[in-house]
């Protein structure tokens, strides 16, 4: 019965390998001719097409049966139009297609190339444009198809209708002159004319802004769908083996731009376009041509929340899905050849199927866990790539470059992949000097983690800049790396270096000026502590009384002369910010009384009338420190009478309002009649030092005002003054005092 069994199934299989060769040989037998078909690209020829370039020069579309035209674009064609009026079959388009689609054209999407918009924003580095919202109300060059940027402008805040927009020139140097502040650019090319130009730019990418679109794709009609579904499946299937041998071979596509498909660019643009369009792409993580339904359902999102569309678009129609393509006879060819095959293997194979369901659940659990990875792998480049930051991956040990964001590249000036270079930034070392290096690597060894570490690096033009470097251990591609942040502190450091040897020459003056200025003290002290011995010695005898009194003045004002000059030289000492105050109970009516007998013998001999008042509101004892409070009305009594040549000078005591408990808001008034402070002069009033006074009628001034308002300022109170040229001053001084309820005054001048 066995045997009877497999003679059967070997006439079976003999049978259907008759007919497989008979319909192979028929086939054979047929050669049409290649269809003619016409592809609208978007611009001119650049990397940006490669792809196409590569499955014409392979012969991929040649094999397909295919007769391919690759047609140019100018900055008026609208690629769009020309496929959907018949004039290609084929074009390149952006996310754009949806909102096409939504307004009826019958677009759809066959491939999707670029997995992320080239589009972005591109402004010159300076001080006006920090961000994008400082482009609102400046002119912006824009394209027509920017449906992102505008999502990017809404997302942001801003209302796209407030955009000042010209029409695209498409030239940088309408950038460079500021005839315009930004403009839309491809990243993978304008970028490198301003770069070629000497100009460093600013990108603004929506992806910063959570609007990230699909940006080139493949597309085609419903009509070219409908009419030709296996041209449409052989022209897609070529078109992407030539992508993929474009990515895998690069510098050759290259060549071939150059040689037959001429225009302006050069070999260095075209190997940086190569080098950013990989980006976009992410073969090596994405399959190329693959289309995601949510991501473009996402889009739609974006569309519909700012505006761009109303309408809903059925993404089963917009959406190319490849069928097997086969006719009927095939089908049937195949059930037979499956039926016999199934017939004969069963014979065999069902003791493997309970392991072979076991594969297929590892296989399968296998398989989305290696999505996930992917997705999760992509999204993080996806992140790290367009952070505003710059952040390098590097080896543990050496912090050789594994990695470096456009940030990263910007502020480093890191070399990109050549063939001169074919390292790019892995051959730069970024860090200036070895110490810098191991401290890195020996804070991450040793803590997992370091933060704000200043670091000097060399940039890849061989400029020295100061960084701060956070750093963290990862794990990269499946080793073991480091993570690190940079941000540039060149101007800072610098400053701070001029600020310490700033720091260091004035300490060196302040040294030489306190010795000079302990001389001269000494000097001053000498001849007026002579005078105060020999009054008192002359005290010691007997004097008429009018003279006595007029003894203890001299006494009293030389005492004060000797304070001040011990006081100007505590000011000089480097702790003169430490210099303490010795508050103590004073009787302003005792103190104003003696202030007045103590100027009064000098205004009776200018003629001049010396008055002073202490309002009744004013308590009789307070706490101030009398030797500061006696050396500023000394000053301003003594500036009063100096430049008042007739009329009177007025010293009064008066309370203002507080509202702290025990306290009182003091209010001393120092008036004169004389000449009045010049315009001119009032803002130079309480200088220090002293400049020399002008030979002017206005009124002169010297150190006193200085030295007593500092003293009120450092007392915490402060000196006003009130003048008009030819009406005579008034100087305010306001401290705030404790009331004094039970110590006795003291004498103020003690």
């Amino acid at each position: 019965m066995r045997l009877h069994l497999h003679s059967l199934s070997m006439r079976v299989l003999g049978g259907v390998a008759a007919i497989l060769l008979a319909s192979g040989v028929a086939r054979a037998d047929v050669a049409p001719a290649p269809d003619a078909i016409r592809v609208q690209l978007k611009w001119t020829h650049q990397f940006q097409f490669a792809g196409y370039y590569a499955a014409q020069e392979k012969g991929y579309y040649k094999d397909a049966g295919l007769n391919v035209d690759l047609q140019e674009a100018t900055p008026a064609t609208d690629v769009i139009k020309e496929v959907v009026d018949g004039r290609s079959q084929y074009g390149v388009g952006t996310s754009d297609l949806m909102l096409a689609r939504a307004k009826g054209a019958p677009v759809v999407v066959l491939a999707v190339i670029y997995q992320h918009s080239p589009f972005v924003l591109l402004a010159l580095h300076g001080d006006t444009i920090r961000d994008i919202h400082d482009l609102v109300g400046k002119p912006i060059m824009m394209e027509k198809q920017s449906a992102d940027i505008l999502a990017y402008f809404h997302n942001e805040g801003i209302d796209p209708s407030k955009l000042n927009t010209v029409p695209h020139t498409f030239n940088v140097d309408d950038l460079i002159s500021g005839k315009v502040a930004a403009m839309t650019a491809y990243s993978t090319d304008e970028a490198y004319l301003l770069r070629s130009k000497g100009y460093e730019s600013m990108e603004f990418t929506p992806r910063s802004g959570g609007v990230d679109f699909y940006g080139d794709s493949l597309f085609t009609t419903e009509k070219e769908l409908h009419d030709h579904p296996d041209r449409v499946r052989a022209f897609r299937k070529a078109t992407l083996q030539g992508w993929n041998y474009a990515m895998e071979h690069p510098d050759e596509i290259i060549d071939l731009i150059l040689k037959k498909y001429p225009s302006q660019n050069t070999q260095d643009r075209l190997v940086f376009e190569a080098i950013e369009t990989r980006r976009l792409m992410h073969p090596e993580l994405i399959e190329i041509g693959y289309i995601n339904p949510g991501r473009w359902k996402e889009i739609e999102e974006v569309y519909r929340e700012t505006g761009m569309m109303d309408n809903h678009v059925d993404l089963d129609a917009f959406l190319y899905k490849e069928k097997s393509g086969l006719d009927l006879h095939e089908i049937y060819w195949i059930l037979a050849v499956f039926g016999a095959v199934t017939m004969a293997a069963l014979l065999w194979l069902f003791p493997l199927l309970r392991l072979n369901q076991k594969l297929r659940r590892e296989i399968l659990l296998r398989s989305r866990t290696e999505q996930q990875l992917r997705r999760s792998e992509k999204q993080y480049r996806d992140l790290v790539e367009a952070a505003p930051f710059p952040i390098l991956i590097a080896e543990p040990k050496s912090l050789q470059i594994l990695f470096a964001n456009r940030r990263a590249f910007e502020l480093l000036e890191l070399p990109t992949p050549n063939p001169a270079n074919p390292g790019g930034p892995a051959a730069h070392h970024f860090y200036a000097y070895a110490e810098d290096r191991d401290r890195i690597v020996a804070g991450v060894s040793s803590h997992r983690s370091l933060c704000d570490e200043e670091i000097a690096c060399l940039t890849g033009k061989g400029r020295l800049i100061w960084t701060l470097v956070s750093a963290g251990g990862i794990e990269f591609d499946g080793r073991p790396a480091v993570l690190l942040s940079l941000t540039e502190i060149t101007h800072r450091h610098q400053r701070e270096l001029e600020l310490l040897q700033a720091k260091q020459a004035a300490e060196s003056a302040n040294a030489a000026k306190n010795s000079y200025v302990e001389d001269v003290s000494q000097e001053v002290r000498k001849p007026l502590t002579g005078i105060i011995g020999l009054v008192r010695l002359v005290l010691q005898s007997t004097l008429p009384q009018d003279v006595r009194e007029n003894l203890l003045l001299v006494e009293k004002a030389a005492g004060s002369l000797v304070h001040l000059v011990t006081d100007l030289f505590d000011r000089t000492k480097d702790q003169e910010d430490k210099s303490e105050f010795s508050p103590a109970p004073i009787d302003l009516r005792t103190f104003t009384s003696e202030l007045g007998d103590l100027f009064r013998p000098a205004a009776e001999a200018k003629g001049l009338m010396l008055e002073h008042t202490v309002d009744e509101g004013v308590p009789v004892s307070v706490r101030l420190d009398p030797l500061r409070l006696h050396q500023i009305l000394s000053n301003l009594v003594n500036n009063a009478l100096k430049f008042t040549e007739k009329g009177k000078v007025t010293v009064s005591v008066q309370m203002g309002q507080t509202d702290e408990v025990g306290k009182v808001l003091l209010r001393f008034h120092v008036k004169d009649t004389g000449p009045g402070v010049a315009a001119s002069l009032q803002g130079k009033l309480f200088d220090l030092p002293p400049a020399t006074a002008p030979d002017t009628d206005a009124r002169p001034h010297g150190s006193g005002l200085g030295i007593a308002r500092d003293l009120a300022r450092r007392m915490g109170g402060d000196i006003l003054l009130q003048t008009r040229e030819g009406e005579g001053s008034l100087f305010l001084v306001t401290l705030l005092a404790d009331i004094n309820q039970a110590a006795a005054p003291v004498p103020a001048t003690a």
